[in-house]
């Protein structure tokens, strides 16, 4: 478990899978490392990075969102 501080000023507790949709979100202000405090705003922090699209993204929930944005194109008129 990973400690965090919010935005609202309260503190937490959340697993490594969550940091980077916090981060992203703007949810926390900054966790713990075994370092020390990193400030999200300052401090280097690993930020999520466009899937490479020669690669398809493999994890489930990217599938699905994947599977709805090309069905959302093809359900859309064509351009003029």
């Amino acid at each position: 478990m990973i400690r965090v501080r919010y935005r609202n000023g309260r503190s937490g507790q959340i697993t490594s899978r969550q940091l980077d949709a916090l981060i992203a979100r703007g949810t926390i202000v900054a966790f713990r490392r075994s370092s020390g405090w990193v400030d999200v705003e300052t401090d280097p922090v690993r930020r999520q990075t466009p899937p490479d699209p020669v690669q398809p993204e493999r994890r489930a929930g990217m599938v699905y969102a994947q599977i709805l944005a090309r069905l959302d194109e093809m359900s859309r008129p064509p351009k003029s």
